[in-house]
């Protein structure tokens, strides 16, 4: 029987919350995604494997991040485990993807009253408006996807954007 504080599914994507939120991700066309966590006041941006250019962007986007917060960026060999809904979003979409860890607690759970303290005086309610300017800077990449003349998403690599429009 799995235990209700860690249970992650029986198989990948096997349940119906996760499958909803990989359907919506990839239904509309973010510009970038930012989940957070609650513990440790720390940014999880890493992303390696998808290569120099996508890395560069995702490090632009975690400095503002860091900039608003004053909080670690982390070092890739501070966070092993994948699986999470920031790569999926990052492997799928190739636009910048991160993890905020919010509160200076440690404790599990984390106390409620460490929240709203660290949302305002951190300012985490701005990184989604400031991501979103950064986005509008940058402007769409070069490959875009229409299908039925109705435009999809912009890709910043070719082969990707055709492997997609092959889905």
């Amino acid at each position: 029987i799995p235990g209700e504080d860690y249970f992650k599914g029986y198989t990948p994507a096997s349940e119906a919350e996760t499958q909803t939120l990989m359907a919506y991700m990839l239904t509309f066309d973010f510009k970038a995604y930012v989940t957070y966590h609650s513990m440790g006041q720390s940014i999880y941006y890493r992303i390696d494997h998808l290569g120099q250019a996508y890395f560069s962007t995702n490090q632009t986007f975690a400095n503002i991040a860091q900039k608003m917060t004053h909080y670690t960026l982390m070092a890739p060999n501070d966070y092993e485990e994948f699986g999470y809904s920031t790569h999926y979003f990052a492997n799928n979409t190739l636009k910048p993807a991160m993890t905020v860890e919010t509160t200076a607690s440690y404790n599990f759970p984390t106390p409620l009253a460490s929240y709203y303290q660290d949302y305002v005086a951190n300012r985490l309610w701005a990184i989604p408006l400031a991501f979103l300017e950064e986005a509008k800077r940058i402007g769409y990449y070069d490959h875009k996807l229409y299908v039925d003349n109705l435009y999809v998403r912009d890709f910043m690599n070719l082969d990707v954007a055709k492997a997609f429009a092959e889905k």
